[in-house]
């Protein structure tokens, strides 16, 4: 898949200071409508629901690292509580549109290189409550009529075409959490949760937080995140979810106080980073080109304000560099941000003709002198490692005791937590057991802010913006 060209998305293009962020991107927001977060070609796109000049109407972000820009939305009006999945023409939304008060009629559209497709009705009468789909299917909750007690609740299992596929009568069914092959998990009026199959059975499930998502079902219980065959202890967490597109190796946990915890779970979880977000009722999360974005809804009042953090789930690349004057050779490095990238540990290796000499830790950044032995060939190797793999760079000296050479190779990374192999630099084992160096949070930290009114709508809907974050500085 493919992003958007720059004539419907104008994101940033240059690199910024550094790929992380966090803050809110949208303020303001009516409190009673849901928000959603996809990605798709490289990118993350967050879309919620804001005031219109004809009332509710949908706006987005789009995010690449560290670049940002507003989104246009479906340009039906009213419109609300956008919901993007992955199907099989590229990134589609489902959202309600109100043609009438109490009327809330499910449409669906997939994004494309010209914009949003055509809408496509999915219902034409009552109520539809949440929905959400695995892809292949769209799935529904429906009332007849909005009933507050919700005992005439459906659920309607829906092709894209529009095409009625199954409808289901389950009094007390209030909502929808996610869909995976051919299930969906569903919410109840008394807090419960059931997997809801296509065919018209229902599981029921122990869980304080369930869901399903493209890692399968998930369920959060007794303090307890569980999906694919990992576990992730939560016990101060209200809620937790595996992150999408990750390939089940991040998840979040949060809770009502407002502590959202980051976690990559490569065998052992470890904390990328502890966030705090005021009024925080959800979060989410997805994978895309070499970032973990995470979406969180807050409300405070009678208000609402989406906000976004972006951390990097790659390995840093670090610098190195050599020169040689009178038989010692000043070396140089540089690992750039190793708060934000969980960096555990930095190592100098020295290497004589491809052997190794000796292995020394040092800081992230610095230099130092080391004296030549004998003439030959120095390799000058500087290894980053931490929980997201562990990066090398290597520069290379020519010593011949009358002259030398010097060069230096592009930087090289393992996306494991395993040892990096450059030939020709062979690289010993190196640590990457987690210190108390914690990444950064957004706590306190407002970078920018989309604040959507009535008055201002019209405009905020037809001219994209252009920004570039600052990086979030964490606690220790």
């Amino acid at each position: 898949m493919r992003p958007l060209p720059i004539a419907f998305l104008l994101l940033l293009a240059a690199v910024a200071e550094a790929a992380f962020w966090g803050g809110q991107i949208a303020s303001g927001l009516p409190p009673f409508y849901s928000s959603s977060i996809a990605a798709y070609g490289g990118q993350a796109y967050v879309f919620y629901t804001a005031l219109g000049s004809n009332g509710t109407a949908i706006a987005g972000i789009a995010l690449l690292g560290p670049s940002y820009g507003q989104i246009l939305g479906p340009p039906q009006s009213p419109s609300s509580s956008p919901y993007l999945f992955a199907a099989r023409g590229g990134l589609a939304m489902l959202w309600t549109y109100s043609p009438s008060p109490g009327a809330a009629l499910l449409y669906m559209s997939t994004l494309g290189p010209a914009g949003w497709g055509r809408p496509t009705a999915l219902t034409k009468s009552g109520a539809v409550l949440s929905y959400a789909s695995d892809g292949e299917l769209i799935y529904a909750v429906w009332e007849p009529y909005y009933d507050p007690t919700y005992s005439t609740a459906r659920l309607l299992v829906i092709a894209p075409n529009g095409t009625l596929l199954r409808s289901a009568a389950l009094p007390g069914l209030v909502a929808l959490n996610g869909a995976w092959r051919g299930e969906a998990v569903g919410v109840f009026s008394n807090g419960t949760y059931a997997v809801l199959a296509a065919n018209g059975t229902v599981e029921r499930l122990e869980a304080a937080y369930a869901g399903a998502s493209d890692v399968g079902l998930y369920v959060f219980s007794n303090g307890v995140l569980r999906y694919g065959g990992r576990s992730l202890p939560a016990p101060w967490a209200s809620a937790a979810a595996p992150a999408s597109g990750c390939g089940g190796a991040a998840a979040l946990a949060w809770s009502s106080s407002g502590r959202l915890a980051v976690y990559l779970i490569r065998g052992e979880a470890v904390q990328l980073r502890n966030l705090e977000v005021p009024g925080l009722a959800v979060a989410r999360g997805v994978c895309a080109g070499g970032y973990l974005y995470v979406e969180a809804e807050s409300v405070e009042g009678h208000a609402k304000s989406i906000w976004a953090f972006v951390v990097p789930i790659s390995p840093v690349k670090p610098a190195v560099g050599v020169k040689a004057l009178n038989g010692t050779a000043s070396v140089f490095w540089d690992v750039p941000y190793p708060q934000e990238y969980n960096i555990t540990a930095v190592y100098l290796a020295v290497y004589l003709d491809g052997k190794p000499l000796e292995v020394m830790e040092v800081a992230p950044s610095g230099a130092l002198n080391y004296t030549l032995r004998r003439p030959g060939n120095y390799t000058f190797a500087v290894t980053a490692a931490g929980p997201l793999g562990n990066a090398t760079a290597a520069a290379y000296l020519l010593y011949n005791a009358t002259a030398a050479q010097t060069a230096t190779s592009a930087p090289t990374t393992t996306a494991t937590s395993t040892q990096s192999t450059t030939s020709p630099v062979p690289t010993p084992t190196f640590t990457t057991t987690a210190r108390h160096a914690s990444a950064g949070t957004g706590h306190g930290l407002l970078y920018a802010t989309v604040a959507i009114a009535a008055a201002s709508a019209a405009v905020a809907f037809a001219v994209m913006r252009r920004g570039r974050r600052r990086p979030s500085r964490g606690r220790r």
